[in-house]
């Protein structure tokens, strides 16, 4: 429930801190292709939040959504933990992946006390990235 939390942020986290020492001002968007690239995963639509895509392509392909979603709000949080900035627009790759890890949870069969642990910690990631100052420039 935490963005390194989980074997794709822990791996993502790892690998992007070492692709970071010799791209810093590269966008963090090329690493995560060649992140997906690298394990195989297609990249999704960074930008579906309705809840009958998001719904469909769980249906499809839970697993590929799945690691899209963790991967996109890892990294997030991995430039900000390195830049002490996220760029807007992998804070809004990052919302929507939010966004969809929220549908799925509820939809899902997991007990109503373990939704509202996903509830919260997906909240305060959430509210993290809203909360984060927009560049100017």
């Amino acid at each position: 429930m935490a963005p390194h939390g989980n074997d794709t942020g822990a791996d993502l986290l790892a690998d992007f801190l070492a692709w970071e020492n010799r791209n810093k001002t590269n966008s963090p968007l090329l690493f995560l292709k060649g992140e997906l690239k690298k394990w195989a995963v297609a990249p999704i639509d960074w930008t579906i939040t309705d809840e009958e895509t998001v719904r469909a392509l769980h249906t499809k392909d839970w697993a590929e959504l799945t690691v899209c979603n963790e991967a996109a709000v890892a990294l997030a949080f991995a430039v900000l933990k390195t830049r002490g900035a996220c760029p807007p627009d992998l804070v809004h790759m990052a919302l929507a992946s939010i966004t969809r890890t929220g549908i799925i949870i509820k939809d899902s069969s997991l007990g109503e006390d373990i939704k509202a642990q996903w509830d919260t910690a997906l909240s305060r990631m959430k509210h993290k990235l809203e909360s984060l100052p927009t560049p100017t420039g």
